[in-house]
């Protein structure tokens, strides 16, 4: 995201961590004093820095920060597509073609999500090249797909052979939580069977358009043979911070592996 917008001149900062986390996740385990205390110290972490615009690339983080403030605030809170299609006519001169046929994965739990799918779409048919396909399976459940709600594996196996059918080569997925359920999908792991259309993000499809170099270690790691081979990916990082191997594969295991 950061090297789109620095190529229409567009400067930005990346956070994260525990510091710019809304809550969610501590709402799903039940703590509901936590969540407020993170989506509080994030929300005056993202004032004290006085932005513009905090742009998500999380449904949970939009829905959050946009509809419990803890006052007044001098920038917008946005979803990553809506800010790349009021940006689009900066970025289309520097698009270049890219032969792919792509599905595109929605959620349609509400007004927010819909909108997302439009602008995704907007923003891939902007591709030279690229083409999207009608699928009558791409639909997906609530907001996100994600470890508490994912898509059942009877919907995902027919929006695979949906967009195989289609002649698809790609599945373009909104969100993170998406990219993590289905890019297992394109494995040759024992427990992930092989599949012969790719899953990307459209920051992804968009850089590739872009000349952008990038990395995918969360799906290399996905696609290894086996958990050791996974591990053996980050291991020099995991050392340098300490981990412990048995510590690291559990970690992998359960959020990388499943």
């Amino acid at each position: 995201m950061q090297q789109i917008l620095a190529r229409i001149g567009e400067p930005s900062v990346n956070v994260g961590g525990p510091e710019s986390c809304c809550g969610t996740m501590h709402r799903n385990l039940s703590d509901f004093e936590l969540e407020q205390e993170a989506r509080r110290k994030a929300l005056h972490g993202f004032a004290r820095a006085r932005p513009r615009s905090v742009v998500t690339v999380c449904p949970d983080c939009d829905d959050t920060f946009n509809s419990k403030p803890i006052g007044p605030s001098t920038f917008r809170y946005m979803n990553f597509s809506e800010l790349l299609v009021e940006r689009l006519e900066d970025i289309r001169p520097h698009l270049r073609g890219l032969k792919c046929k792509v599905v595109v994965h929605e959620h349609d739990s509400s007004e927010e999500r819909r909108a997302d799918a439009r602008r995704i779409r907007q923003l891939m048919e902007a591709i030279p090249g690229l083409t999207v396909l009608p699928s009558t399976q791409s639909l997906g459940i609530g907001a996100h797909c994600h470890r508490y709600g994912p898509m059942p594996a009877e919907k995902r196996e027919a929006m695979f052979a949906d967009a195989r059918a289609l002649g698809a080569d790609t599945l373009v997925v909104p969100y993170h939580s998406c990219y993590r359920q289905h890019c297992g999908r394109t494995a040759s792991a024992p427990d992930e069977p092989s599949h012969d259309i790719d899953v990307q993000h459209p920051l992804g499809l968009l850089a590739q358009s872009m000349g952008i170099d990038y990395d995918e270690p969360y799906k290399q790691m996905r696609r290894a043979g086996s958990l050791e081979d996974a591990c053996a990916m980050v291991a020099a990082k995991a050392d340098a911070i300490g981990l412990a191997t048995s510590d690291l594969k559990l970690l992998l295991e359960m959020n990388v592996r499943r």
